[in-house]
This record gives structure tokens, sequence and C-alpha cells, in this order.
């Protein structure tokens, strides 16, 4: 019986790395080894590489999230792969027959797979046993603590789900897997089995990879490492929109998130709505308000060059991008240029519309990576990239922030249109909207209080001090309940939480007097 070999692809750039790695096995180990790749890269790019060409590296590819592929194949070991003639769930097979290359298609759609591999998309805990992570050098590769994180020190990698709970983006692959085929694991096993492994391996960082984390599983998430006494750090991409409170971001940050990135890719109220956002320039700006203000890192992914941008679009986005950095609500970003793919909503609009306009017709790409498309003027935007890029590194690095936009260019183009204090007044509406907090505080919702305050400690007779959010708070000693508030923080039992909470809806006066230090270390969660 061969055994198996799984390289996973998840980037352009380890692809040949993959098949140097595969030649490797195939060299020195034959017919002995079956060997399959996936992953990212695999799942976007190669979903038609069908060159028999392939089949001197591997025997299959693997596509979208592995589980029913694999358990089709580990069921033929009865018969050996190499003379069977099935086709198998998601999984194209390369193999030879009477000296010659037979390329088997995949079965791309099955319900009992397809339940089977929501099961485990639920259940599933990733596996670090083998790895020995000092083997590992560190790469810090820039002193911008954000941008770095990617590559400066080691990560425990998992998602909170699998797909994006939103899907709906314009120039996002929605109808593959990845994106589309949303499904939330089981928060509690999927905790419990990374602490394990982070004080087995001595590695406590957790980088969430989800399309974007969910809210209320992150919430999940939070509490549980809380109530461990906080010994992961966790970060990953989330959705800047409305749901990241003040009030959540400082649980998070309370409970362990360290950063967050996420895309704006087009910073200005048309762009999003022509990309399908599903969120505005408000709810953007107040999100990163709230990480910025409870102590965490932001990223922020752009997009220049979409279909329907012009030099004024362009130009508006950059503007309204420096000043978020001016504003110090964002510590790094990347521009990217968009590409247009295969699998885009906006790609079957234009099949749909008739008009699609490619610079070749339908099959411009490569022979491998047959999912992004080159369409007629995209060429017109190349020339924004290095000014975009220069610009956005001395803005990471706190240069040149106050310089005007134009100056960037060596070519002409347009004033932005954008008020030069737009991200104040961004943050002024965030302020006040946060002053009027208080006034939701009632008996229905207080059980989503949370007291994320220092110890309040006596000064004198009449007064307790404490610090939040690296301030220190005073309040009046008959206003202050300590054994109440010190059972609302996170890390409190739910038996004590429970029996606080009940004390709290049976005396107006104690909700009375929480409303005052709304703000001040007492935060309520929307959920």
């Amino acid at each position: 019986m061969p055994v198996l070999v799984c390289i996973s692809v998840p980037f352009a750039g380890t692809f040949l790395p993959a098949l140097y790695t595969a030649r490797f096995f195939k060299q020195k180990f034959g017919d002995s080894v079956f060997v399959c790749i996936g992953g990212g890269f695999v799942n976007t790019e190669l979903r038609e590489a069908k060159d028999p060409a392939l089949a001197k590296y591997i025997d299959a590819i693997s596509y979208d999230r592995g589980y029913a592929s694999y358990k089709a194949l580990l069921s033929t070991v009865v018969e050996p792969v190499e003379t069977t003639s099935s086709s198998l769930y998601k999984m194209r097979l390369f193999k030879k027959q009477g000296g010659k290359i037979e390329v088997t298609e995949p079965i791309w759609q099955d319900s009992d797979f397809e339940k089977y591999e929501n099961q485990m998309t639920v259940k599933i805990i990733p596996d670090y046993s083998d790895i020995d992570f000092s083997a590992y050098p560190k790469m810090c590769d820039d002193r911008n603590a954000m941008h770095r994180i990617w590559t400066d020190g080691s990560w425990l990698k998992a998602y909170l789900a699998h797909g994006c709970y939103w899907h709906k983006c314009a120039f996002c692959d929605t109808s593959l897997d990845y994106v589309c085929g949303y499904k939330l694991t089981d928060i509690s096993p999927l905790y419990e089995g990374l602490l394990k492994t982070a004080i087995e391996k001595g590695v406590y960082g957790i980088h969430f990879v989800d399309e974007a984390l969910p809210p209320v599983a992150l919430k999940k998430f939070a509490l549980l490492n809380a109530r461990a006494g906080n010994p992961l750090y966790f970060w990953g991409n989330v959705r800047f929109e409305k749901s990241f409170t003040k009030d959540l971001a400082a649980f998070l940050s309370y409970c362990g998130l360290g950063g967050v990135s996420a895309g704006i890719e087009s910073a200005t109220g048309t762009g999003l709505e022509s990309i399908n956002k599903g969120t505005d320039i408000t709810s953007i700006a107040h999100a990163c308000c709230a990480f910025k203000e409870s102590g965490i890192l932001v990223h922020a992914y752009m997009i220049y060059g979409f279909w329907n941008d012009t030099p004024q679009s362009i130009i508006d986005s950059m503007e309204t991008l420096r000043q978020f950095f001016a504003a110090g609500l964002l510590d790094s970003a990347f521009w990217h240029k968009f590409v247009l793919t295969r699998n885009s909503t906006v790609y079957s609009q234009w099949e749909k519309d008739g008009t699609l306009d490619l610079v070749s017709g339908a099959d411009t790409s490569s022979a491998f990576a047959r999912n992004n498309l080159h369409f007629k003027g995209e060429e017109k935007f190349n020339k924004f990239g290095l000014p975009l890029d220069t610009a956005l590194n001395s803005w990471m690095h706190g240069e040149r922030l106050e310089q005007k936009i134009q100056k960037w260019f060596d070519f002409p183009v347009p004033s932005p249109t954008v008020p030069r204090d737009f991200i104040e007044k961004k943050i002024e509406e965030y302020e006040e909207k946060n002053q009027e907090r208080a006034k939701s505080l009632n008996e229905k919702n207080a059980e989503n209080l949370w007291w994320l305050g220092g110890n309040p400690v006596c000064s004198g007779k009449s007064e307790f001090r404490w610090l939040y959010l690296m301030e220190e708070q005073t309040a009046p000693a008959k206003q202050m309940d300590v054994e109440i508030l010190l059972a609302l923080r996170p890390e409190a039992s739910e038996e004590e939480r429970a029996a606080a909470l009940k004390k709290i809806t049976a005396a107006p006066a104690i909700l009375s007097n929480l409303k005052k230090l709304m703000g001040r270390g007492l935060v309520l969660l929307d959920f």
C-alpha cells in the first residue's frame, strides 16, 4: 500500500517549491508514495489543471476543504488507486494506464460527502504534533509592528469558521467553497485543542486564517481564553463593520486579541457600494477607532484599478487612507491591483450581461493558473502602483503624513474631493455616539455587561480609583459595588456572574449606579 504524501500550496510563490518537493518524493520512492497537492492556490488557480505532465510530480489534486476528498481516496485502499477507474469527490487523478497518463475528472457534487465535509469542518482541530517550531528562523522584516506580524515568530494557524459570513463582495471568488461555503466550527473543543497544543509546543500565538472572523464566535473564543487565564494571544482577519463597537473591541482586547486585518479596498462611499462591500466608510472608521482605542493593531487591505475606477476615485481613496494614518487609526496597509477572476460575482454578471471584454478572448490565462483574467482597459492603472506604494510605506512609518496627495505622483492627477478633515469628523461622530452609550443600558440587556477595569482601590473613605484603557478613573464610594464589578469580569466563573446579574436586575439603584460607570471600565455588548 503506498504512503500518502500531502503537500499544501497556499500561495503562488509556493507552487514551484511544492513541485520540487513532490518530484523528490517520486524520484526517491517511486510508486510506493501517492503524492497529492491542495490548498489555497490550488483551489483558486488550478481548478482546471489537467496537463498530463503533472504526473511526473503528483498523483492527484485535492480541491476545497479536502476532508471528503481524502475520505473518498482512502476508501479505495482495498483496490489500488492506480488501477481503479472511478472518479473521486473533488479530487483530480493522474494515473498511468498502458504507458499513458489518464486524467480522471473529480465528482464536484455529492450530498453525502458534502454532509461529511460540514461535520468535519465543525469539529476538526489543527494538529501540530510533528512540527519543531524551533527549527524555523524568525523573520523580522519591518519595524512596523503590524506589518511584520505575519513573519515575526511562530503562529498556530486555525479558523473559527470556514468561508465568509458575508460572501457578497463583487470582486471576490464568491462561487468557490473557501468563500461561499460558510460553516462555523465548534468553538469550545477548538479552544481546548489549541491551548493543549500551545502548552506542548510553547507557542502561544494563534493566527486565525478566516476570511472574516464572525464577531459572535470571536467573542466566545475570547471569553474562553479569559476564563483560562488569558494564555493565548490571537489575531486575524475581520470585517470593518458596525458590529465592532468600542465596547466589543475593549472586551476582545482584554481577552487576548492583539491585531486585526481587514479589507477597506475602496475608501470612498461610491466605491464601497459598487463592490458591494456590505459596509460604509463611517462604520469602517468607527471600527478602526474602537480597535485602536483598545490597543489592537490594525492593518487594511486596499485595492486600486477596479473596473469602474477613475483617477479621481483612486486619488480620493488614497487621501482617505492618508487621513486614517494621520489620525492614528491604522498601523499598516497594503495596496493590491485589482485582478478579475473567473469565480467572482462581477465576472458572472459581465458574462450574463454580455459586457465581458477580455484582452484576447475567454482563455487568456496560463496553462496552469486559469482563474485570473485580463480585461480591456486595466493597463491604464499600472502607473498608479509605485506612487501608491511609496506613499504608503512612508505613512506606515509616520513620515510625510501631511504632504499633499498630488506630490506623490510624477504625472498629472486630480486634486482629492475628500475634505482634509473627513476622518476627523468621523472620529468626532464616534466619540459622540459612545457618550450616549450609557442610555441604552436597562434590565433587559444587563446580561451583556462586563467589567474590564482594574481592581477598584479605595482612596480614603469616599472614593475608589482604578485604571481603564490606561487612564485613571474615579467614582464616589457610594456608587461602587466592587463585589458585583469583579463578578462581571470575563475571567469570573459563570456562577459568580449569574449571581451578580441577579442582584443587578433585582435592584434599580444598582443599575442606575452602573450606568455611571459605562465607558469607564464597564462595557455593554450587543450580544
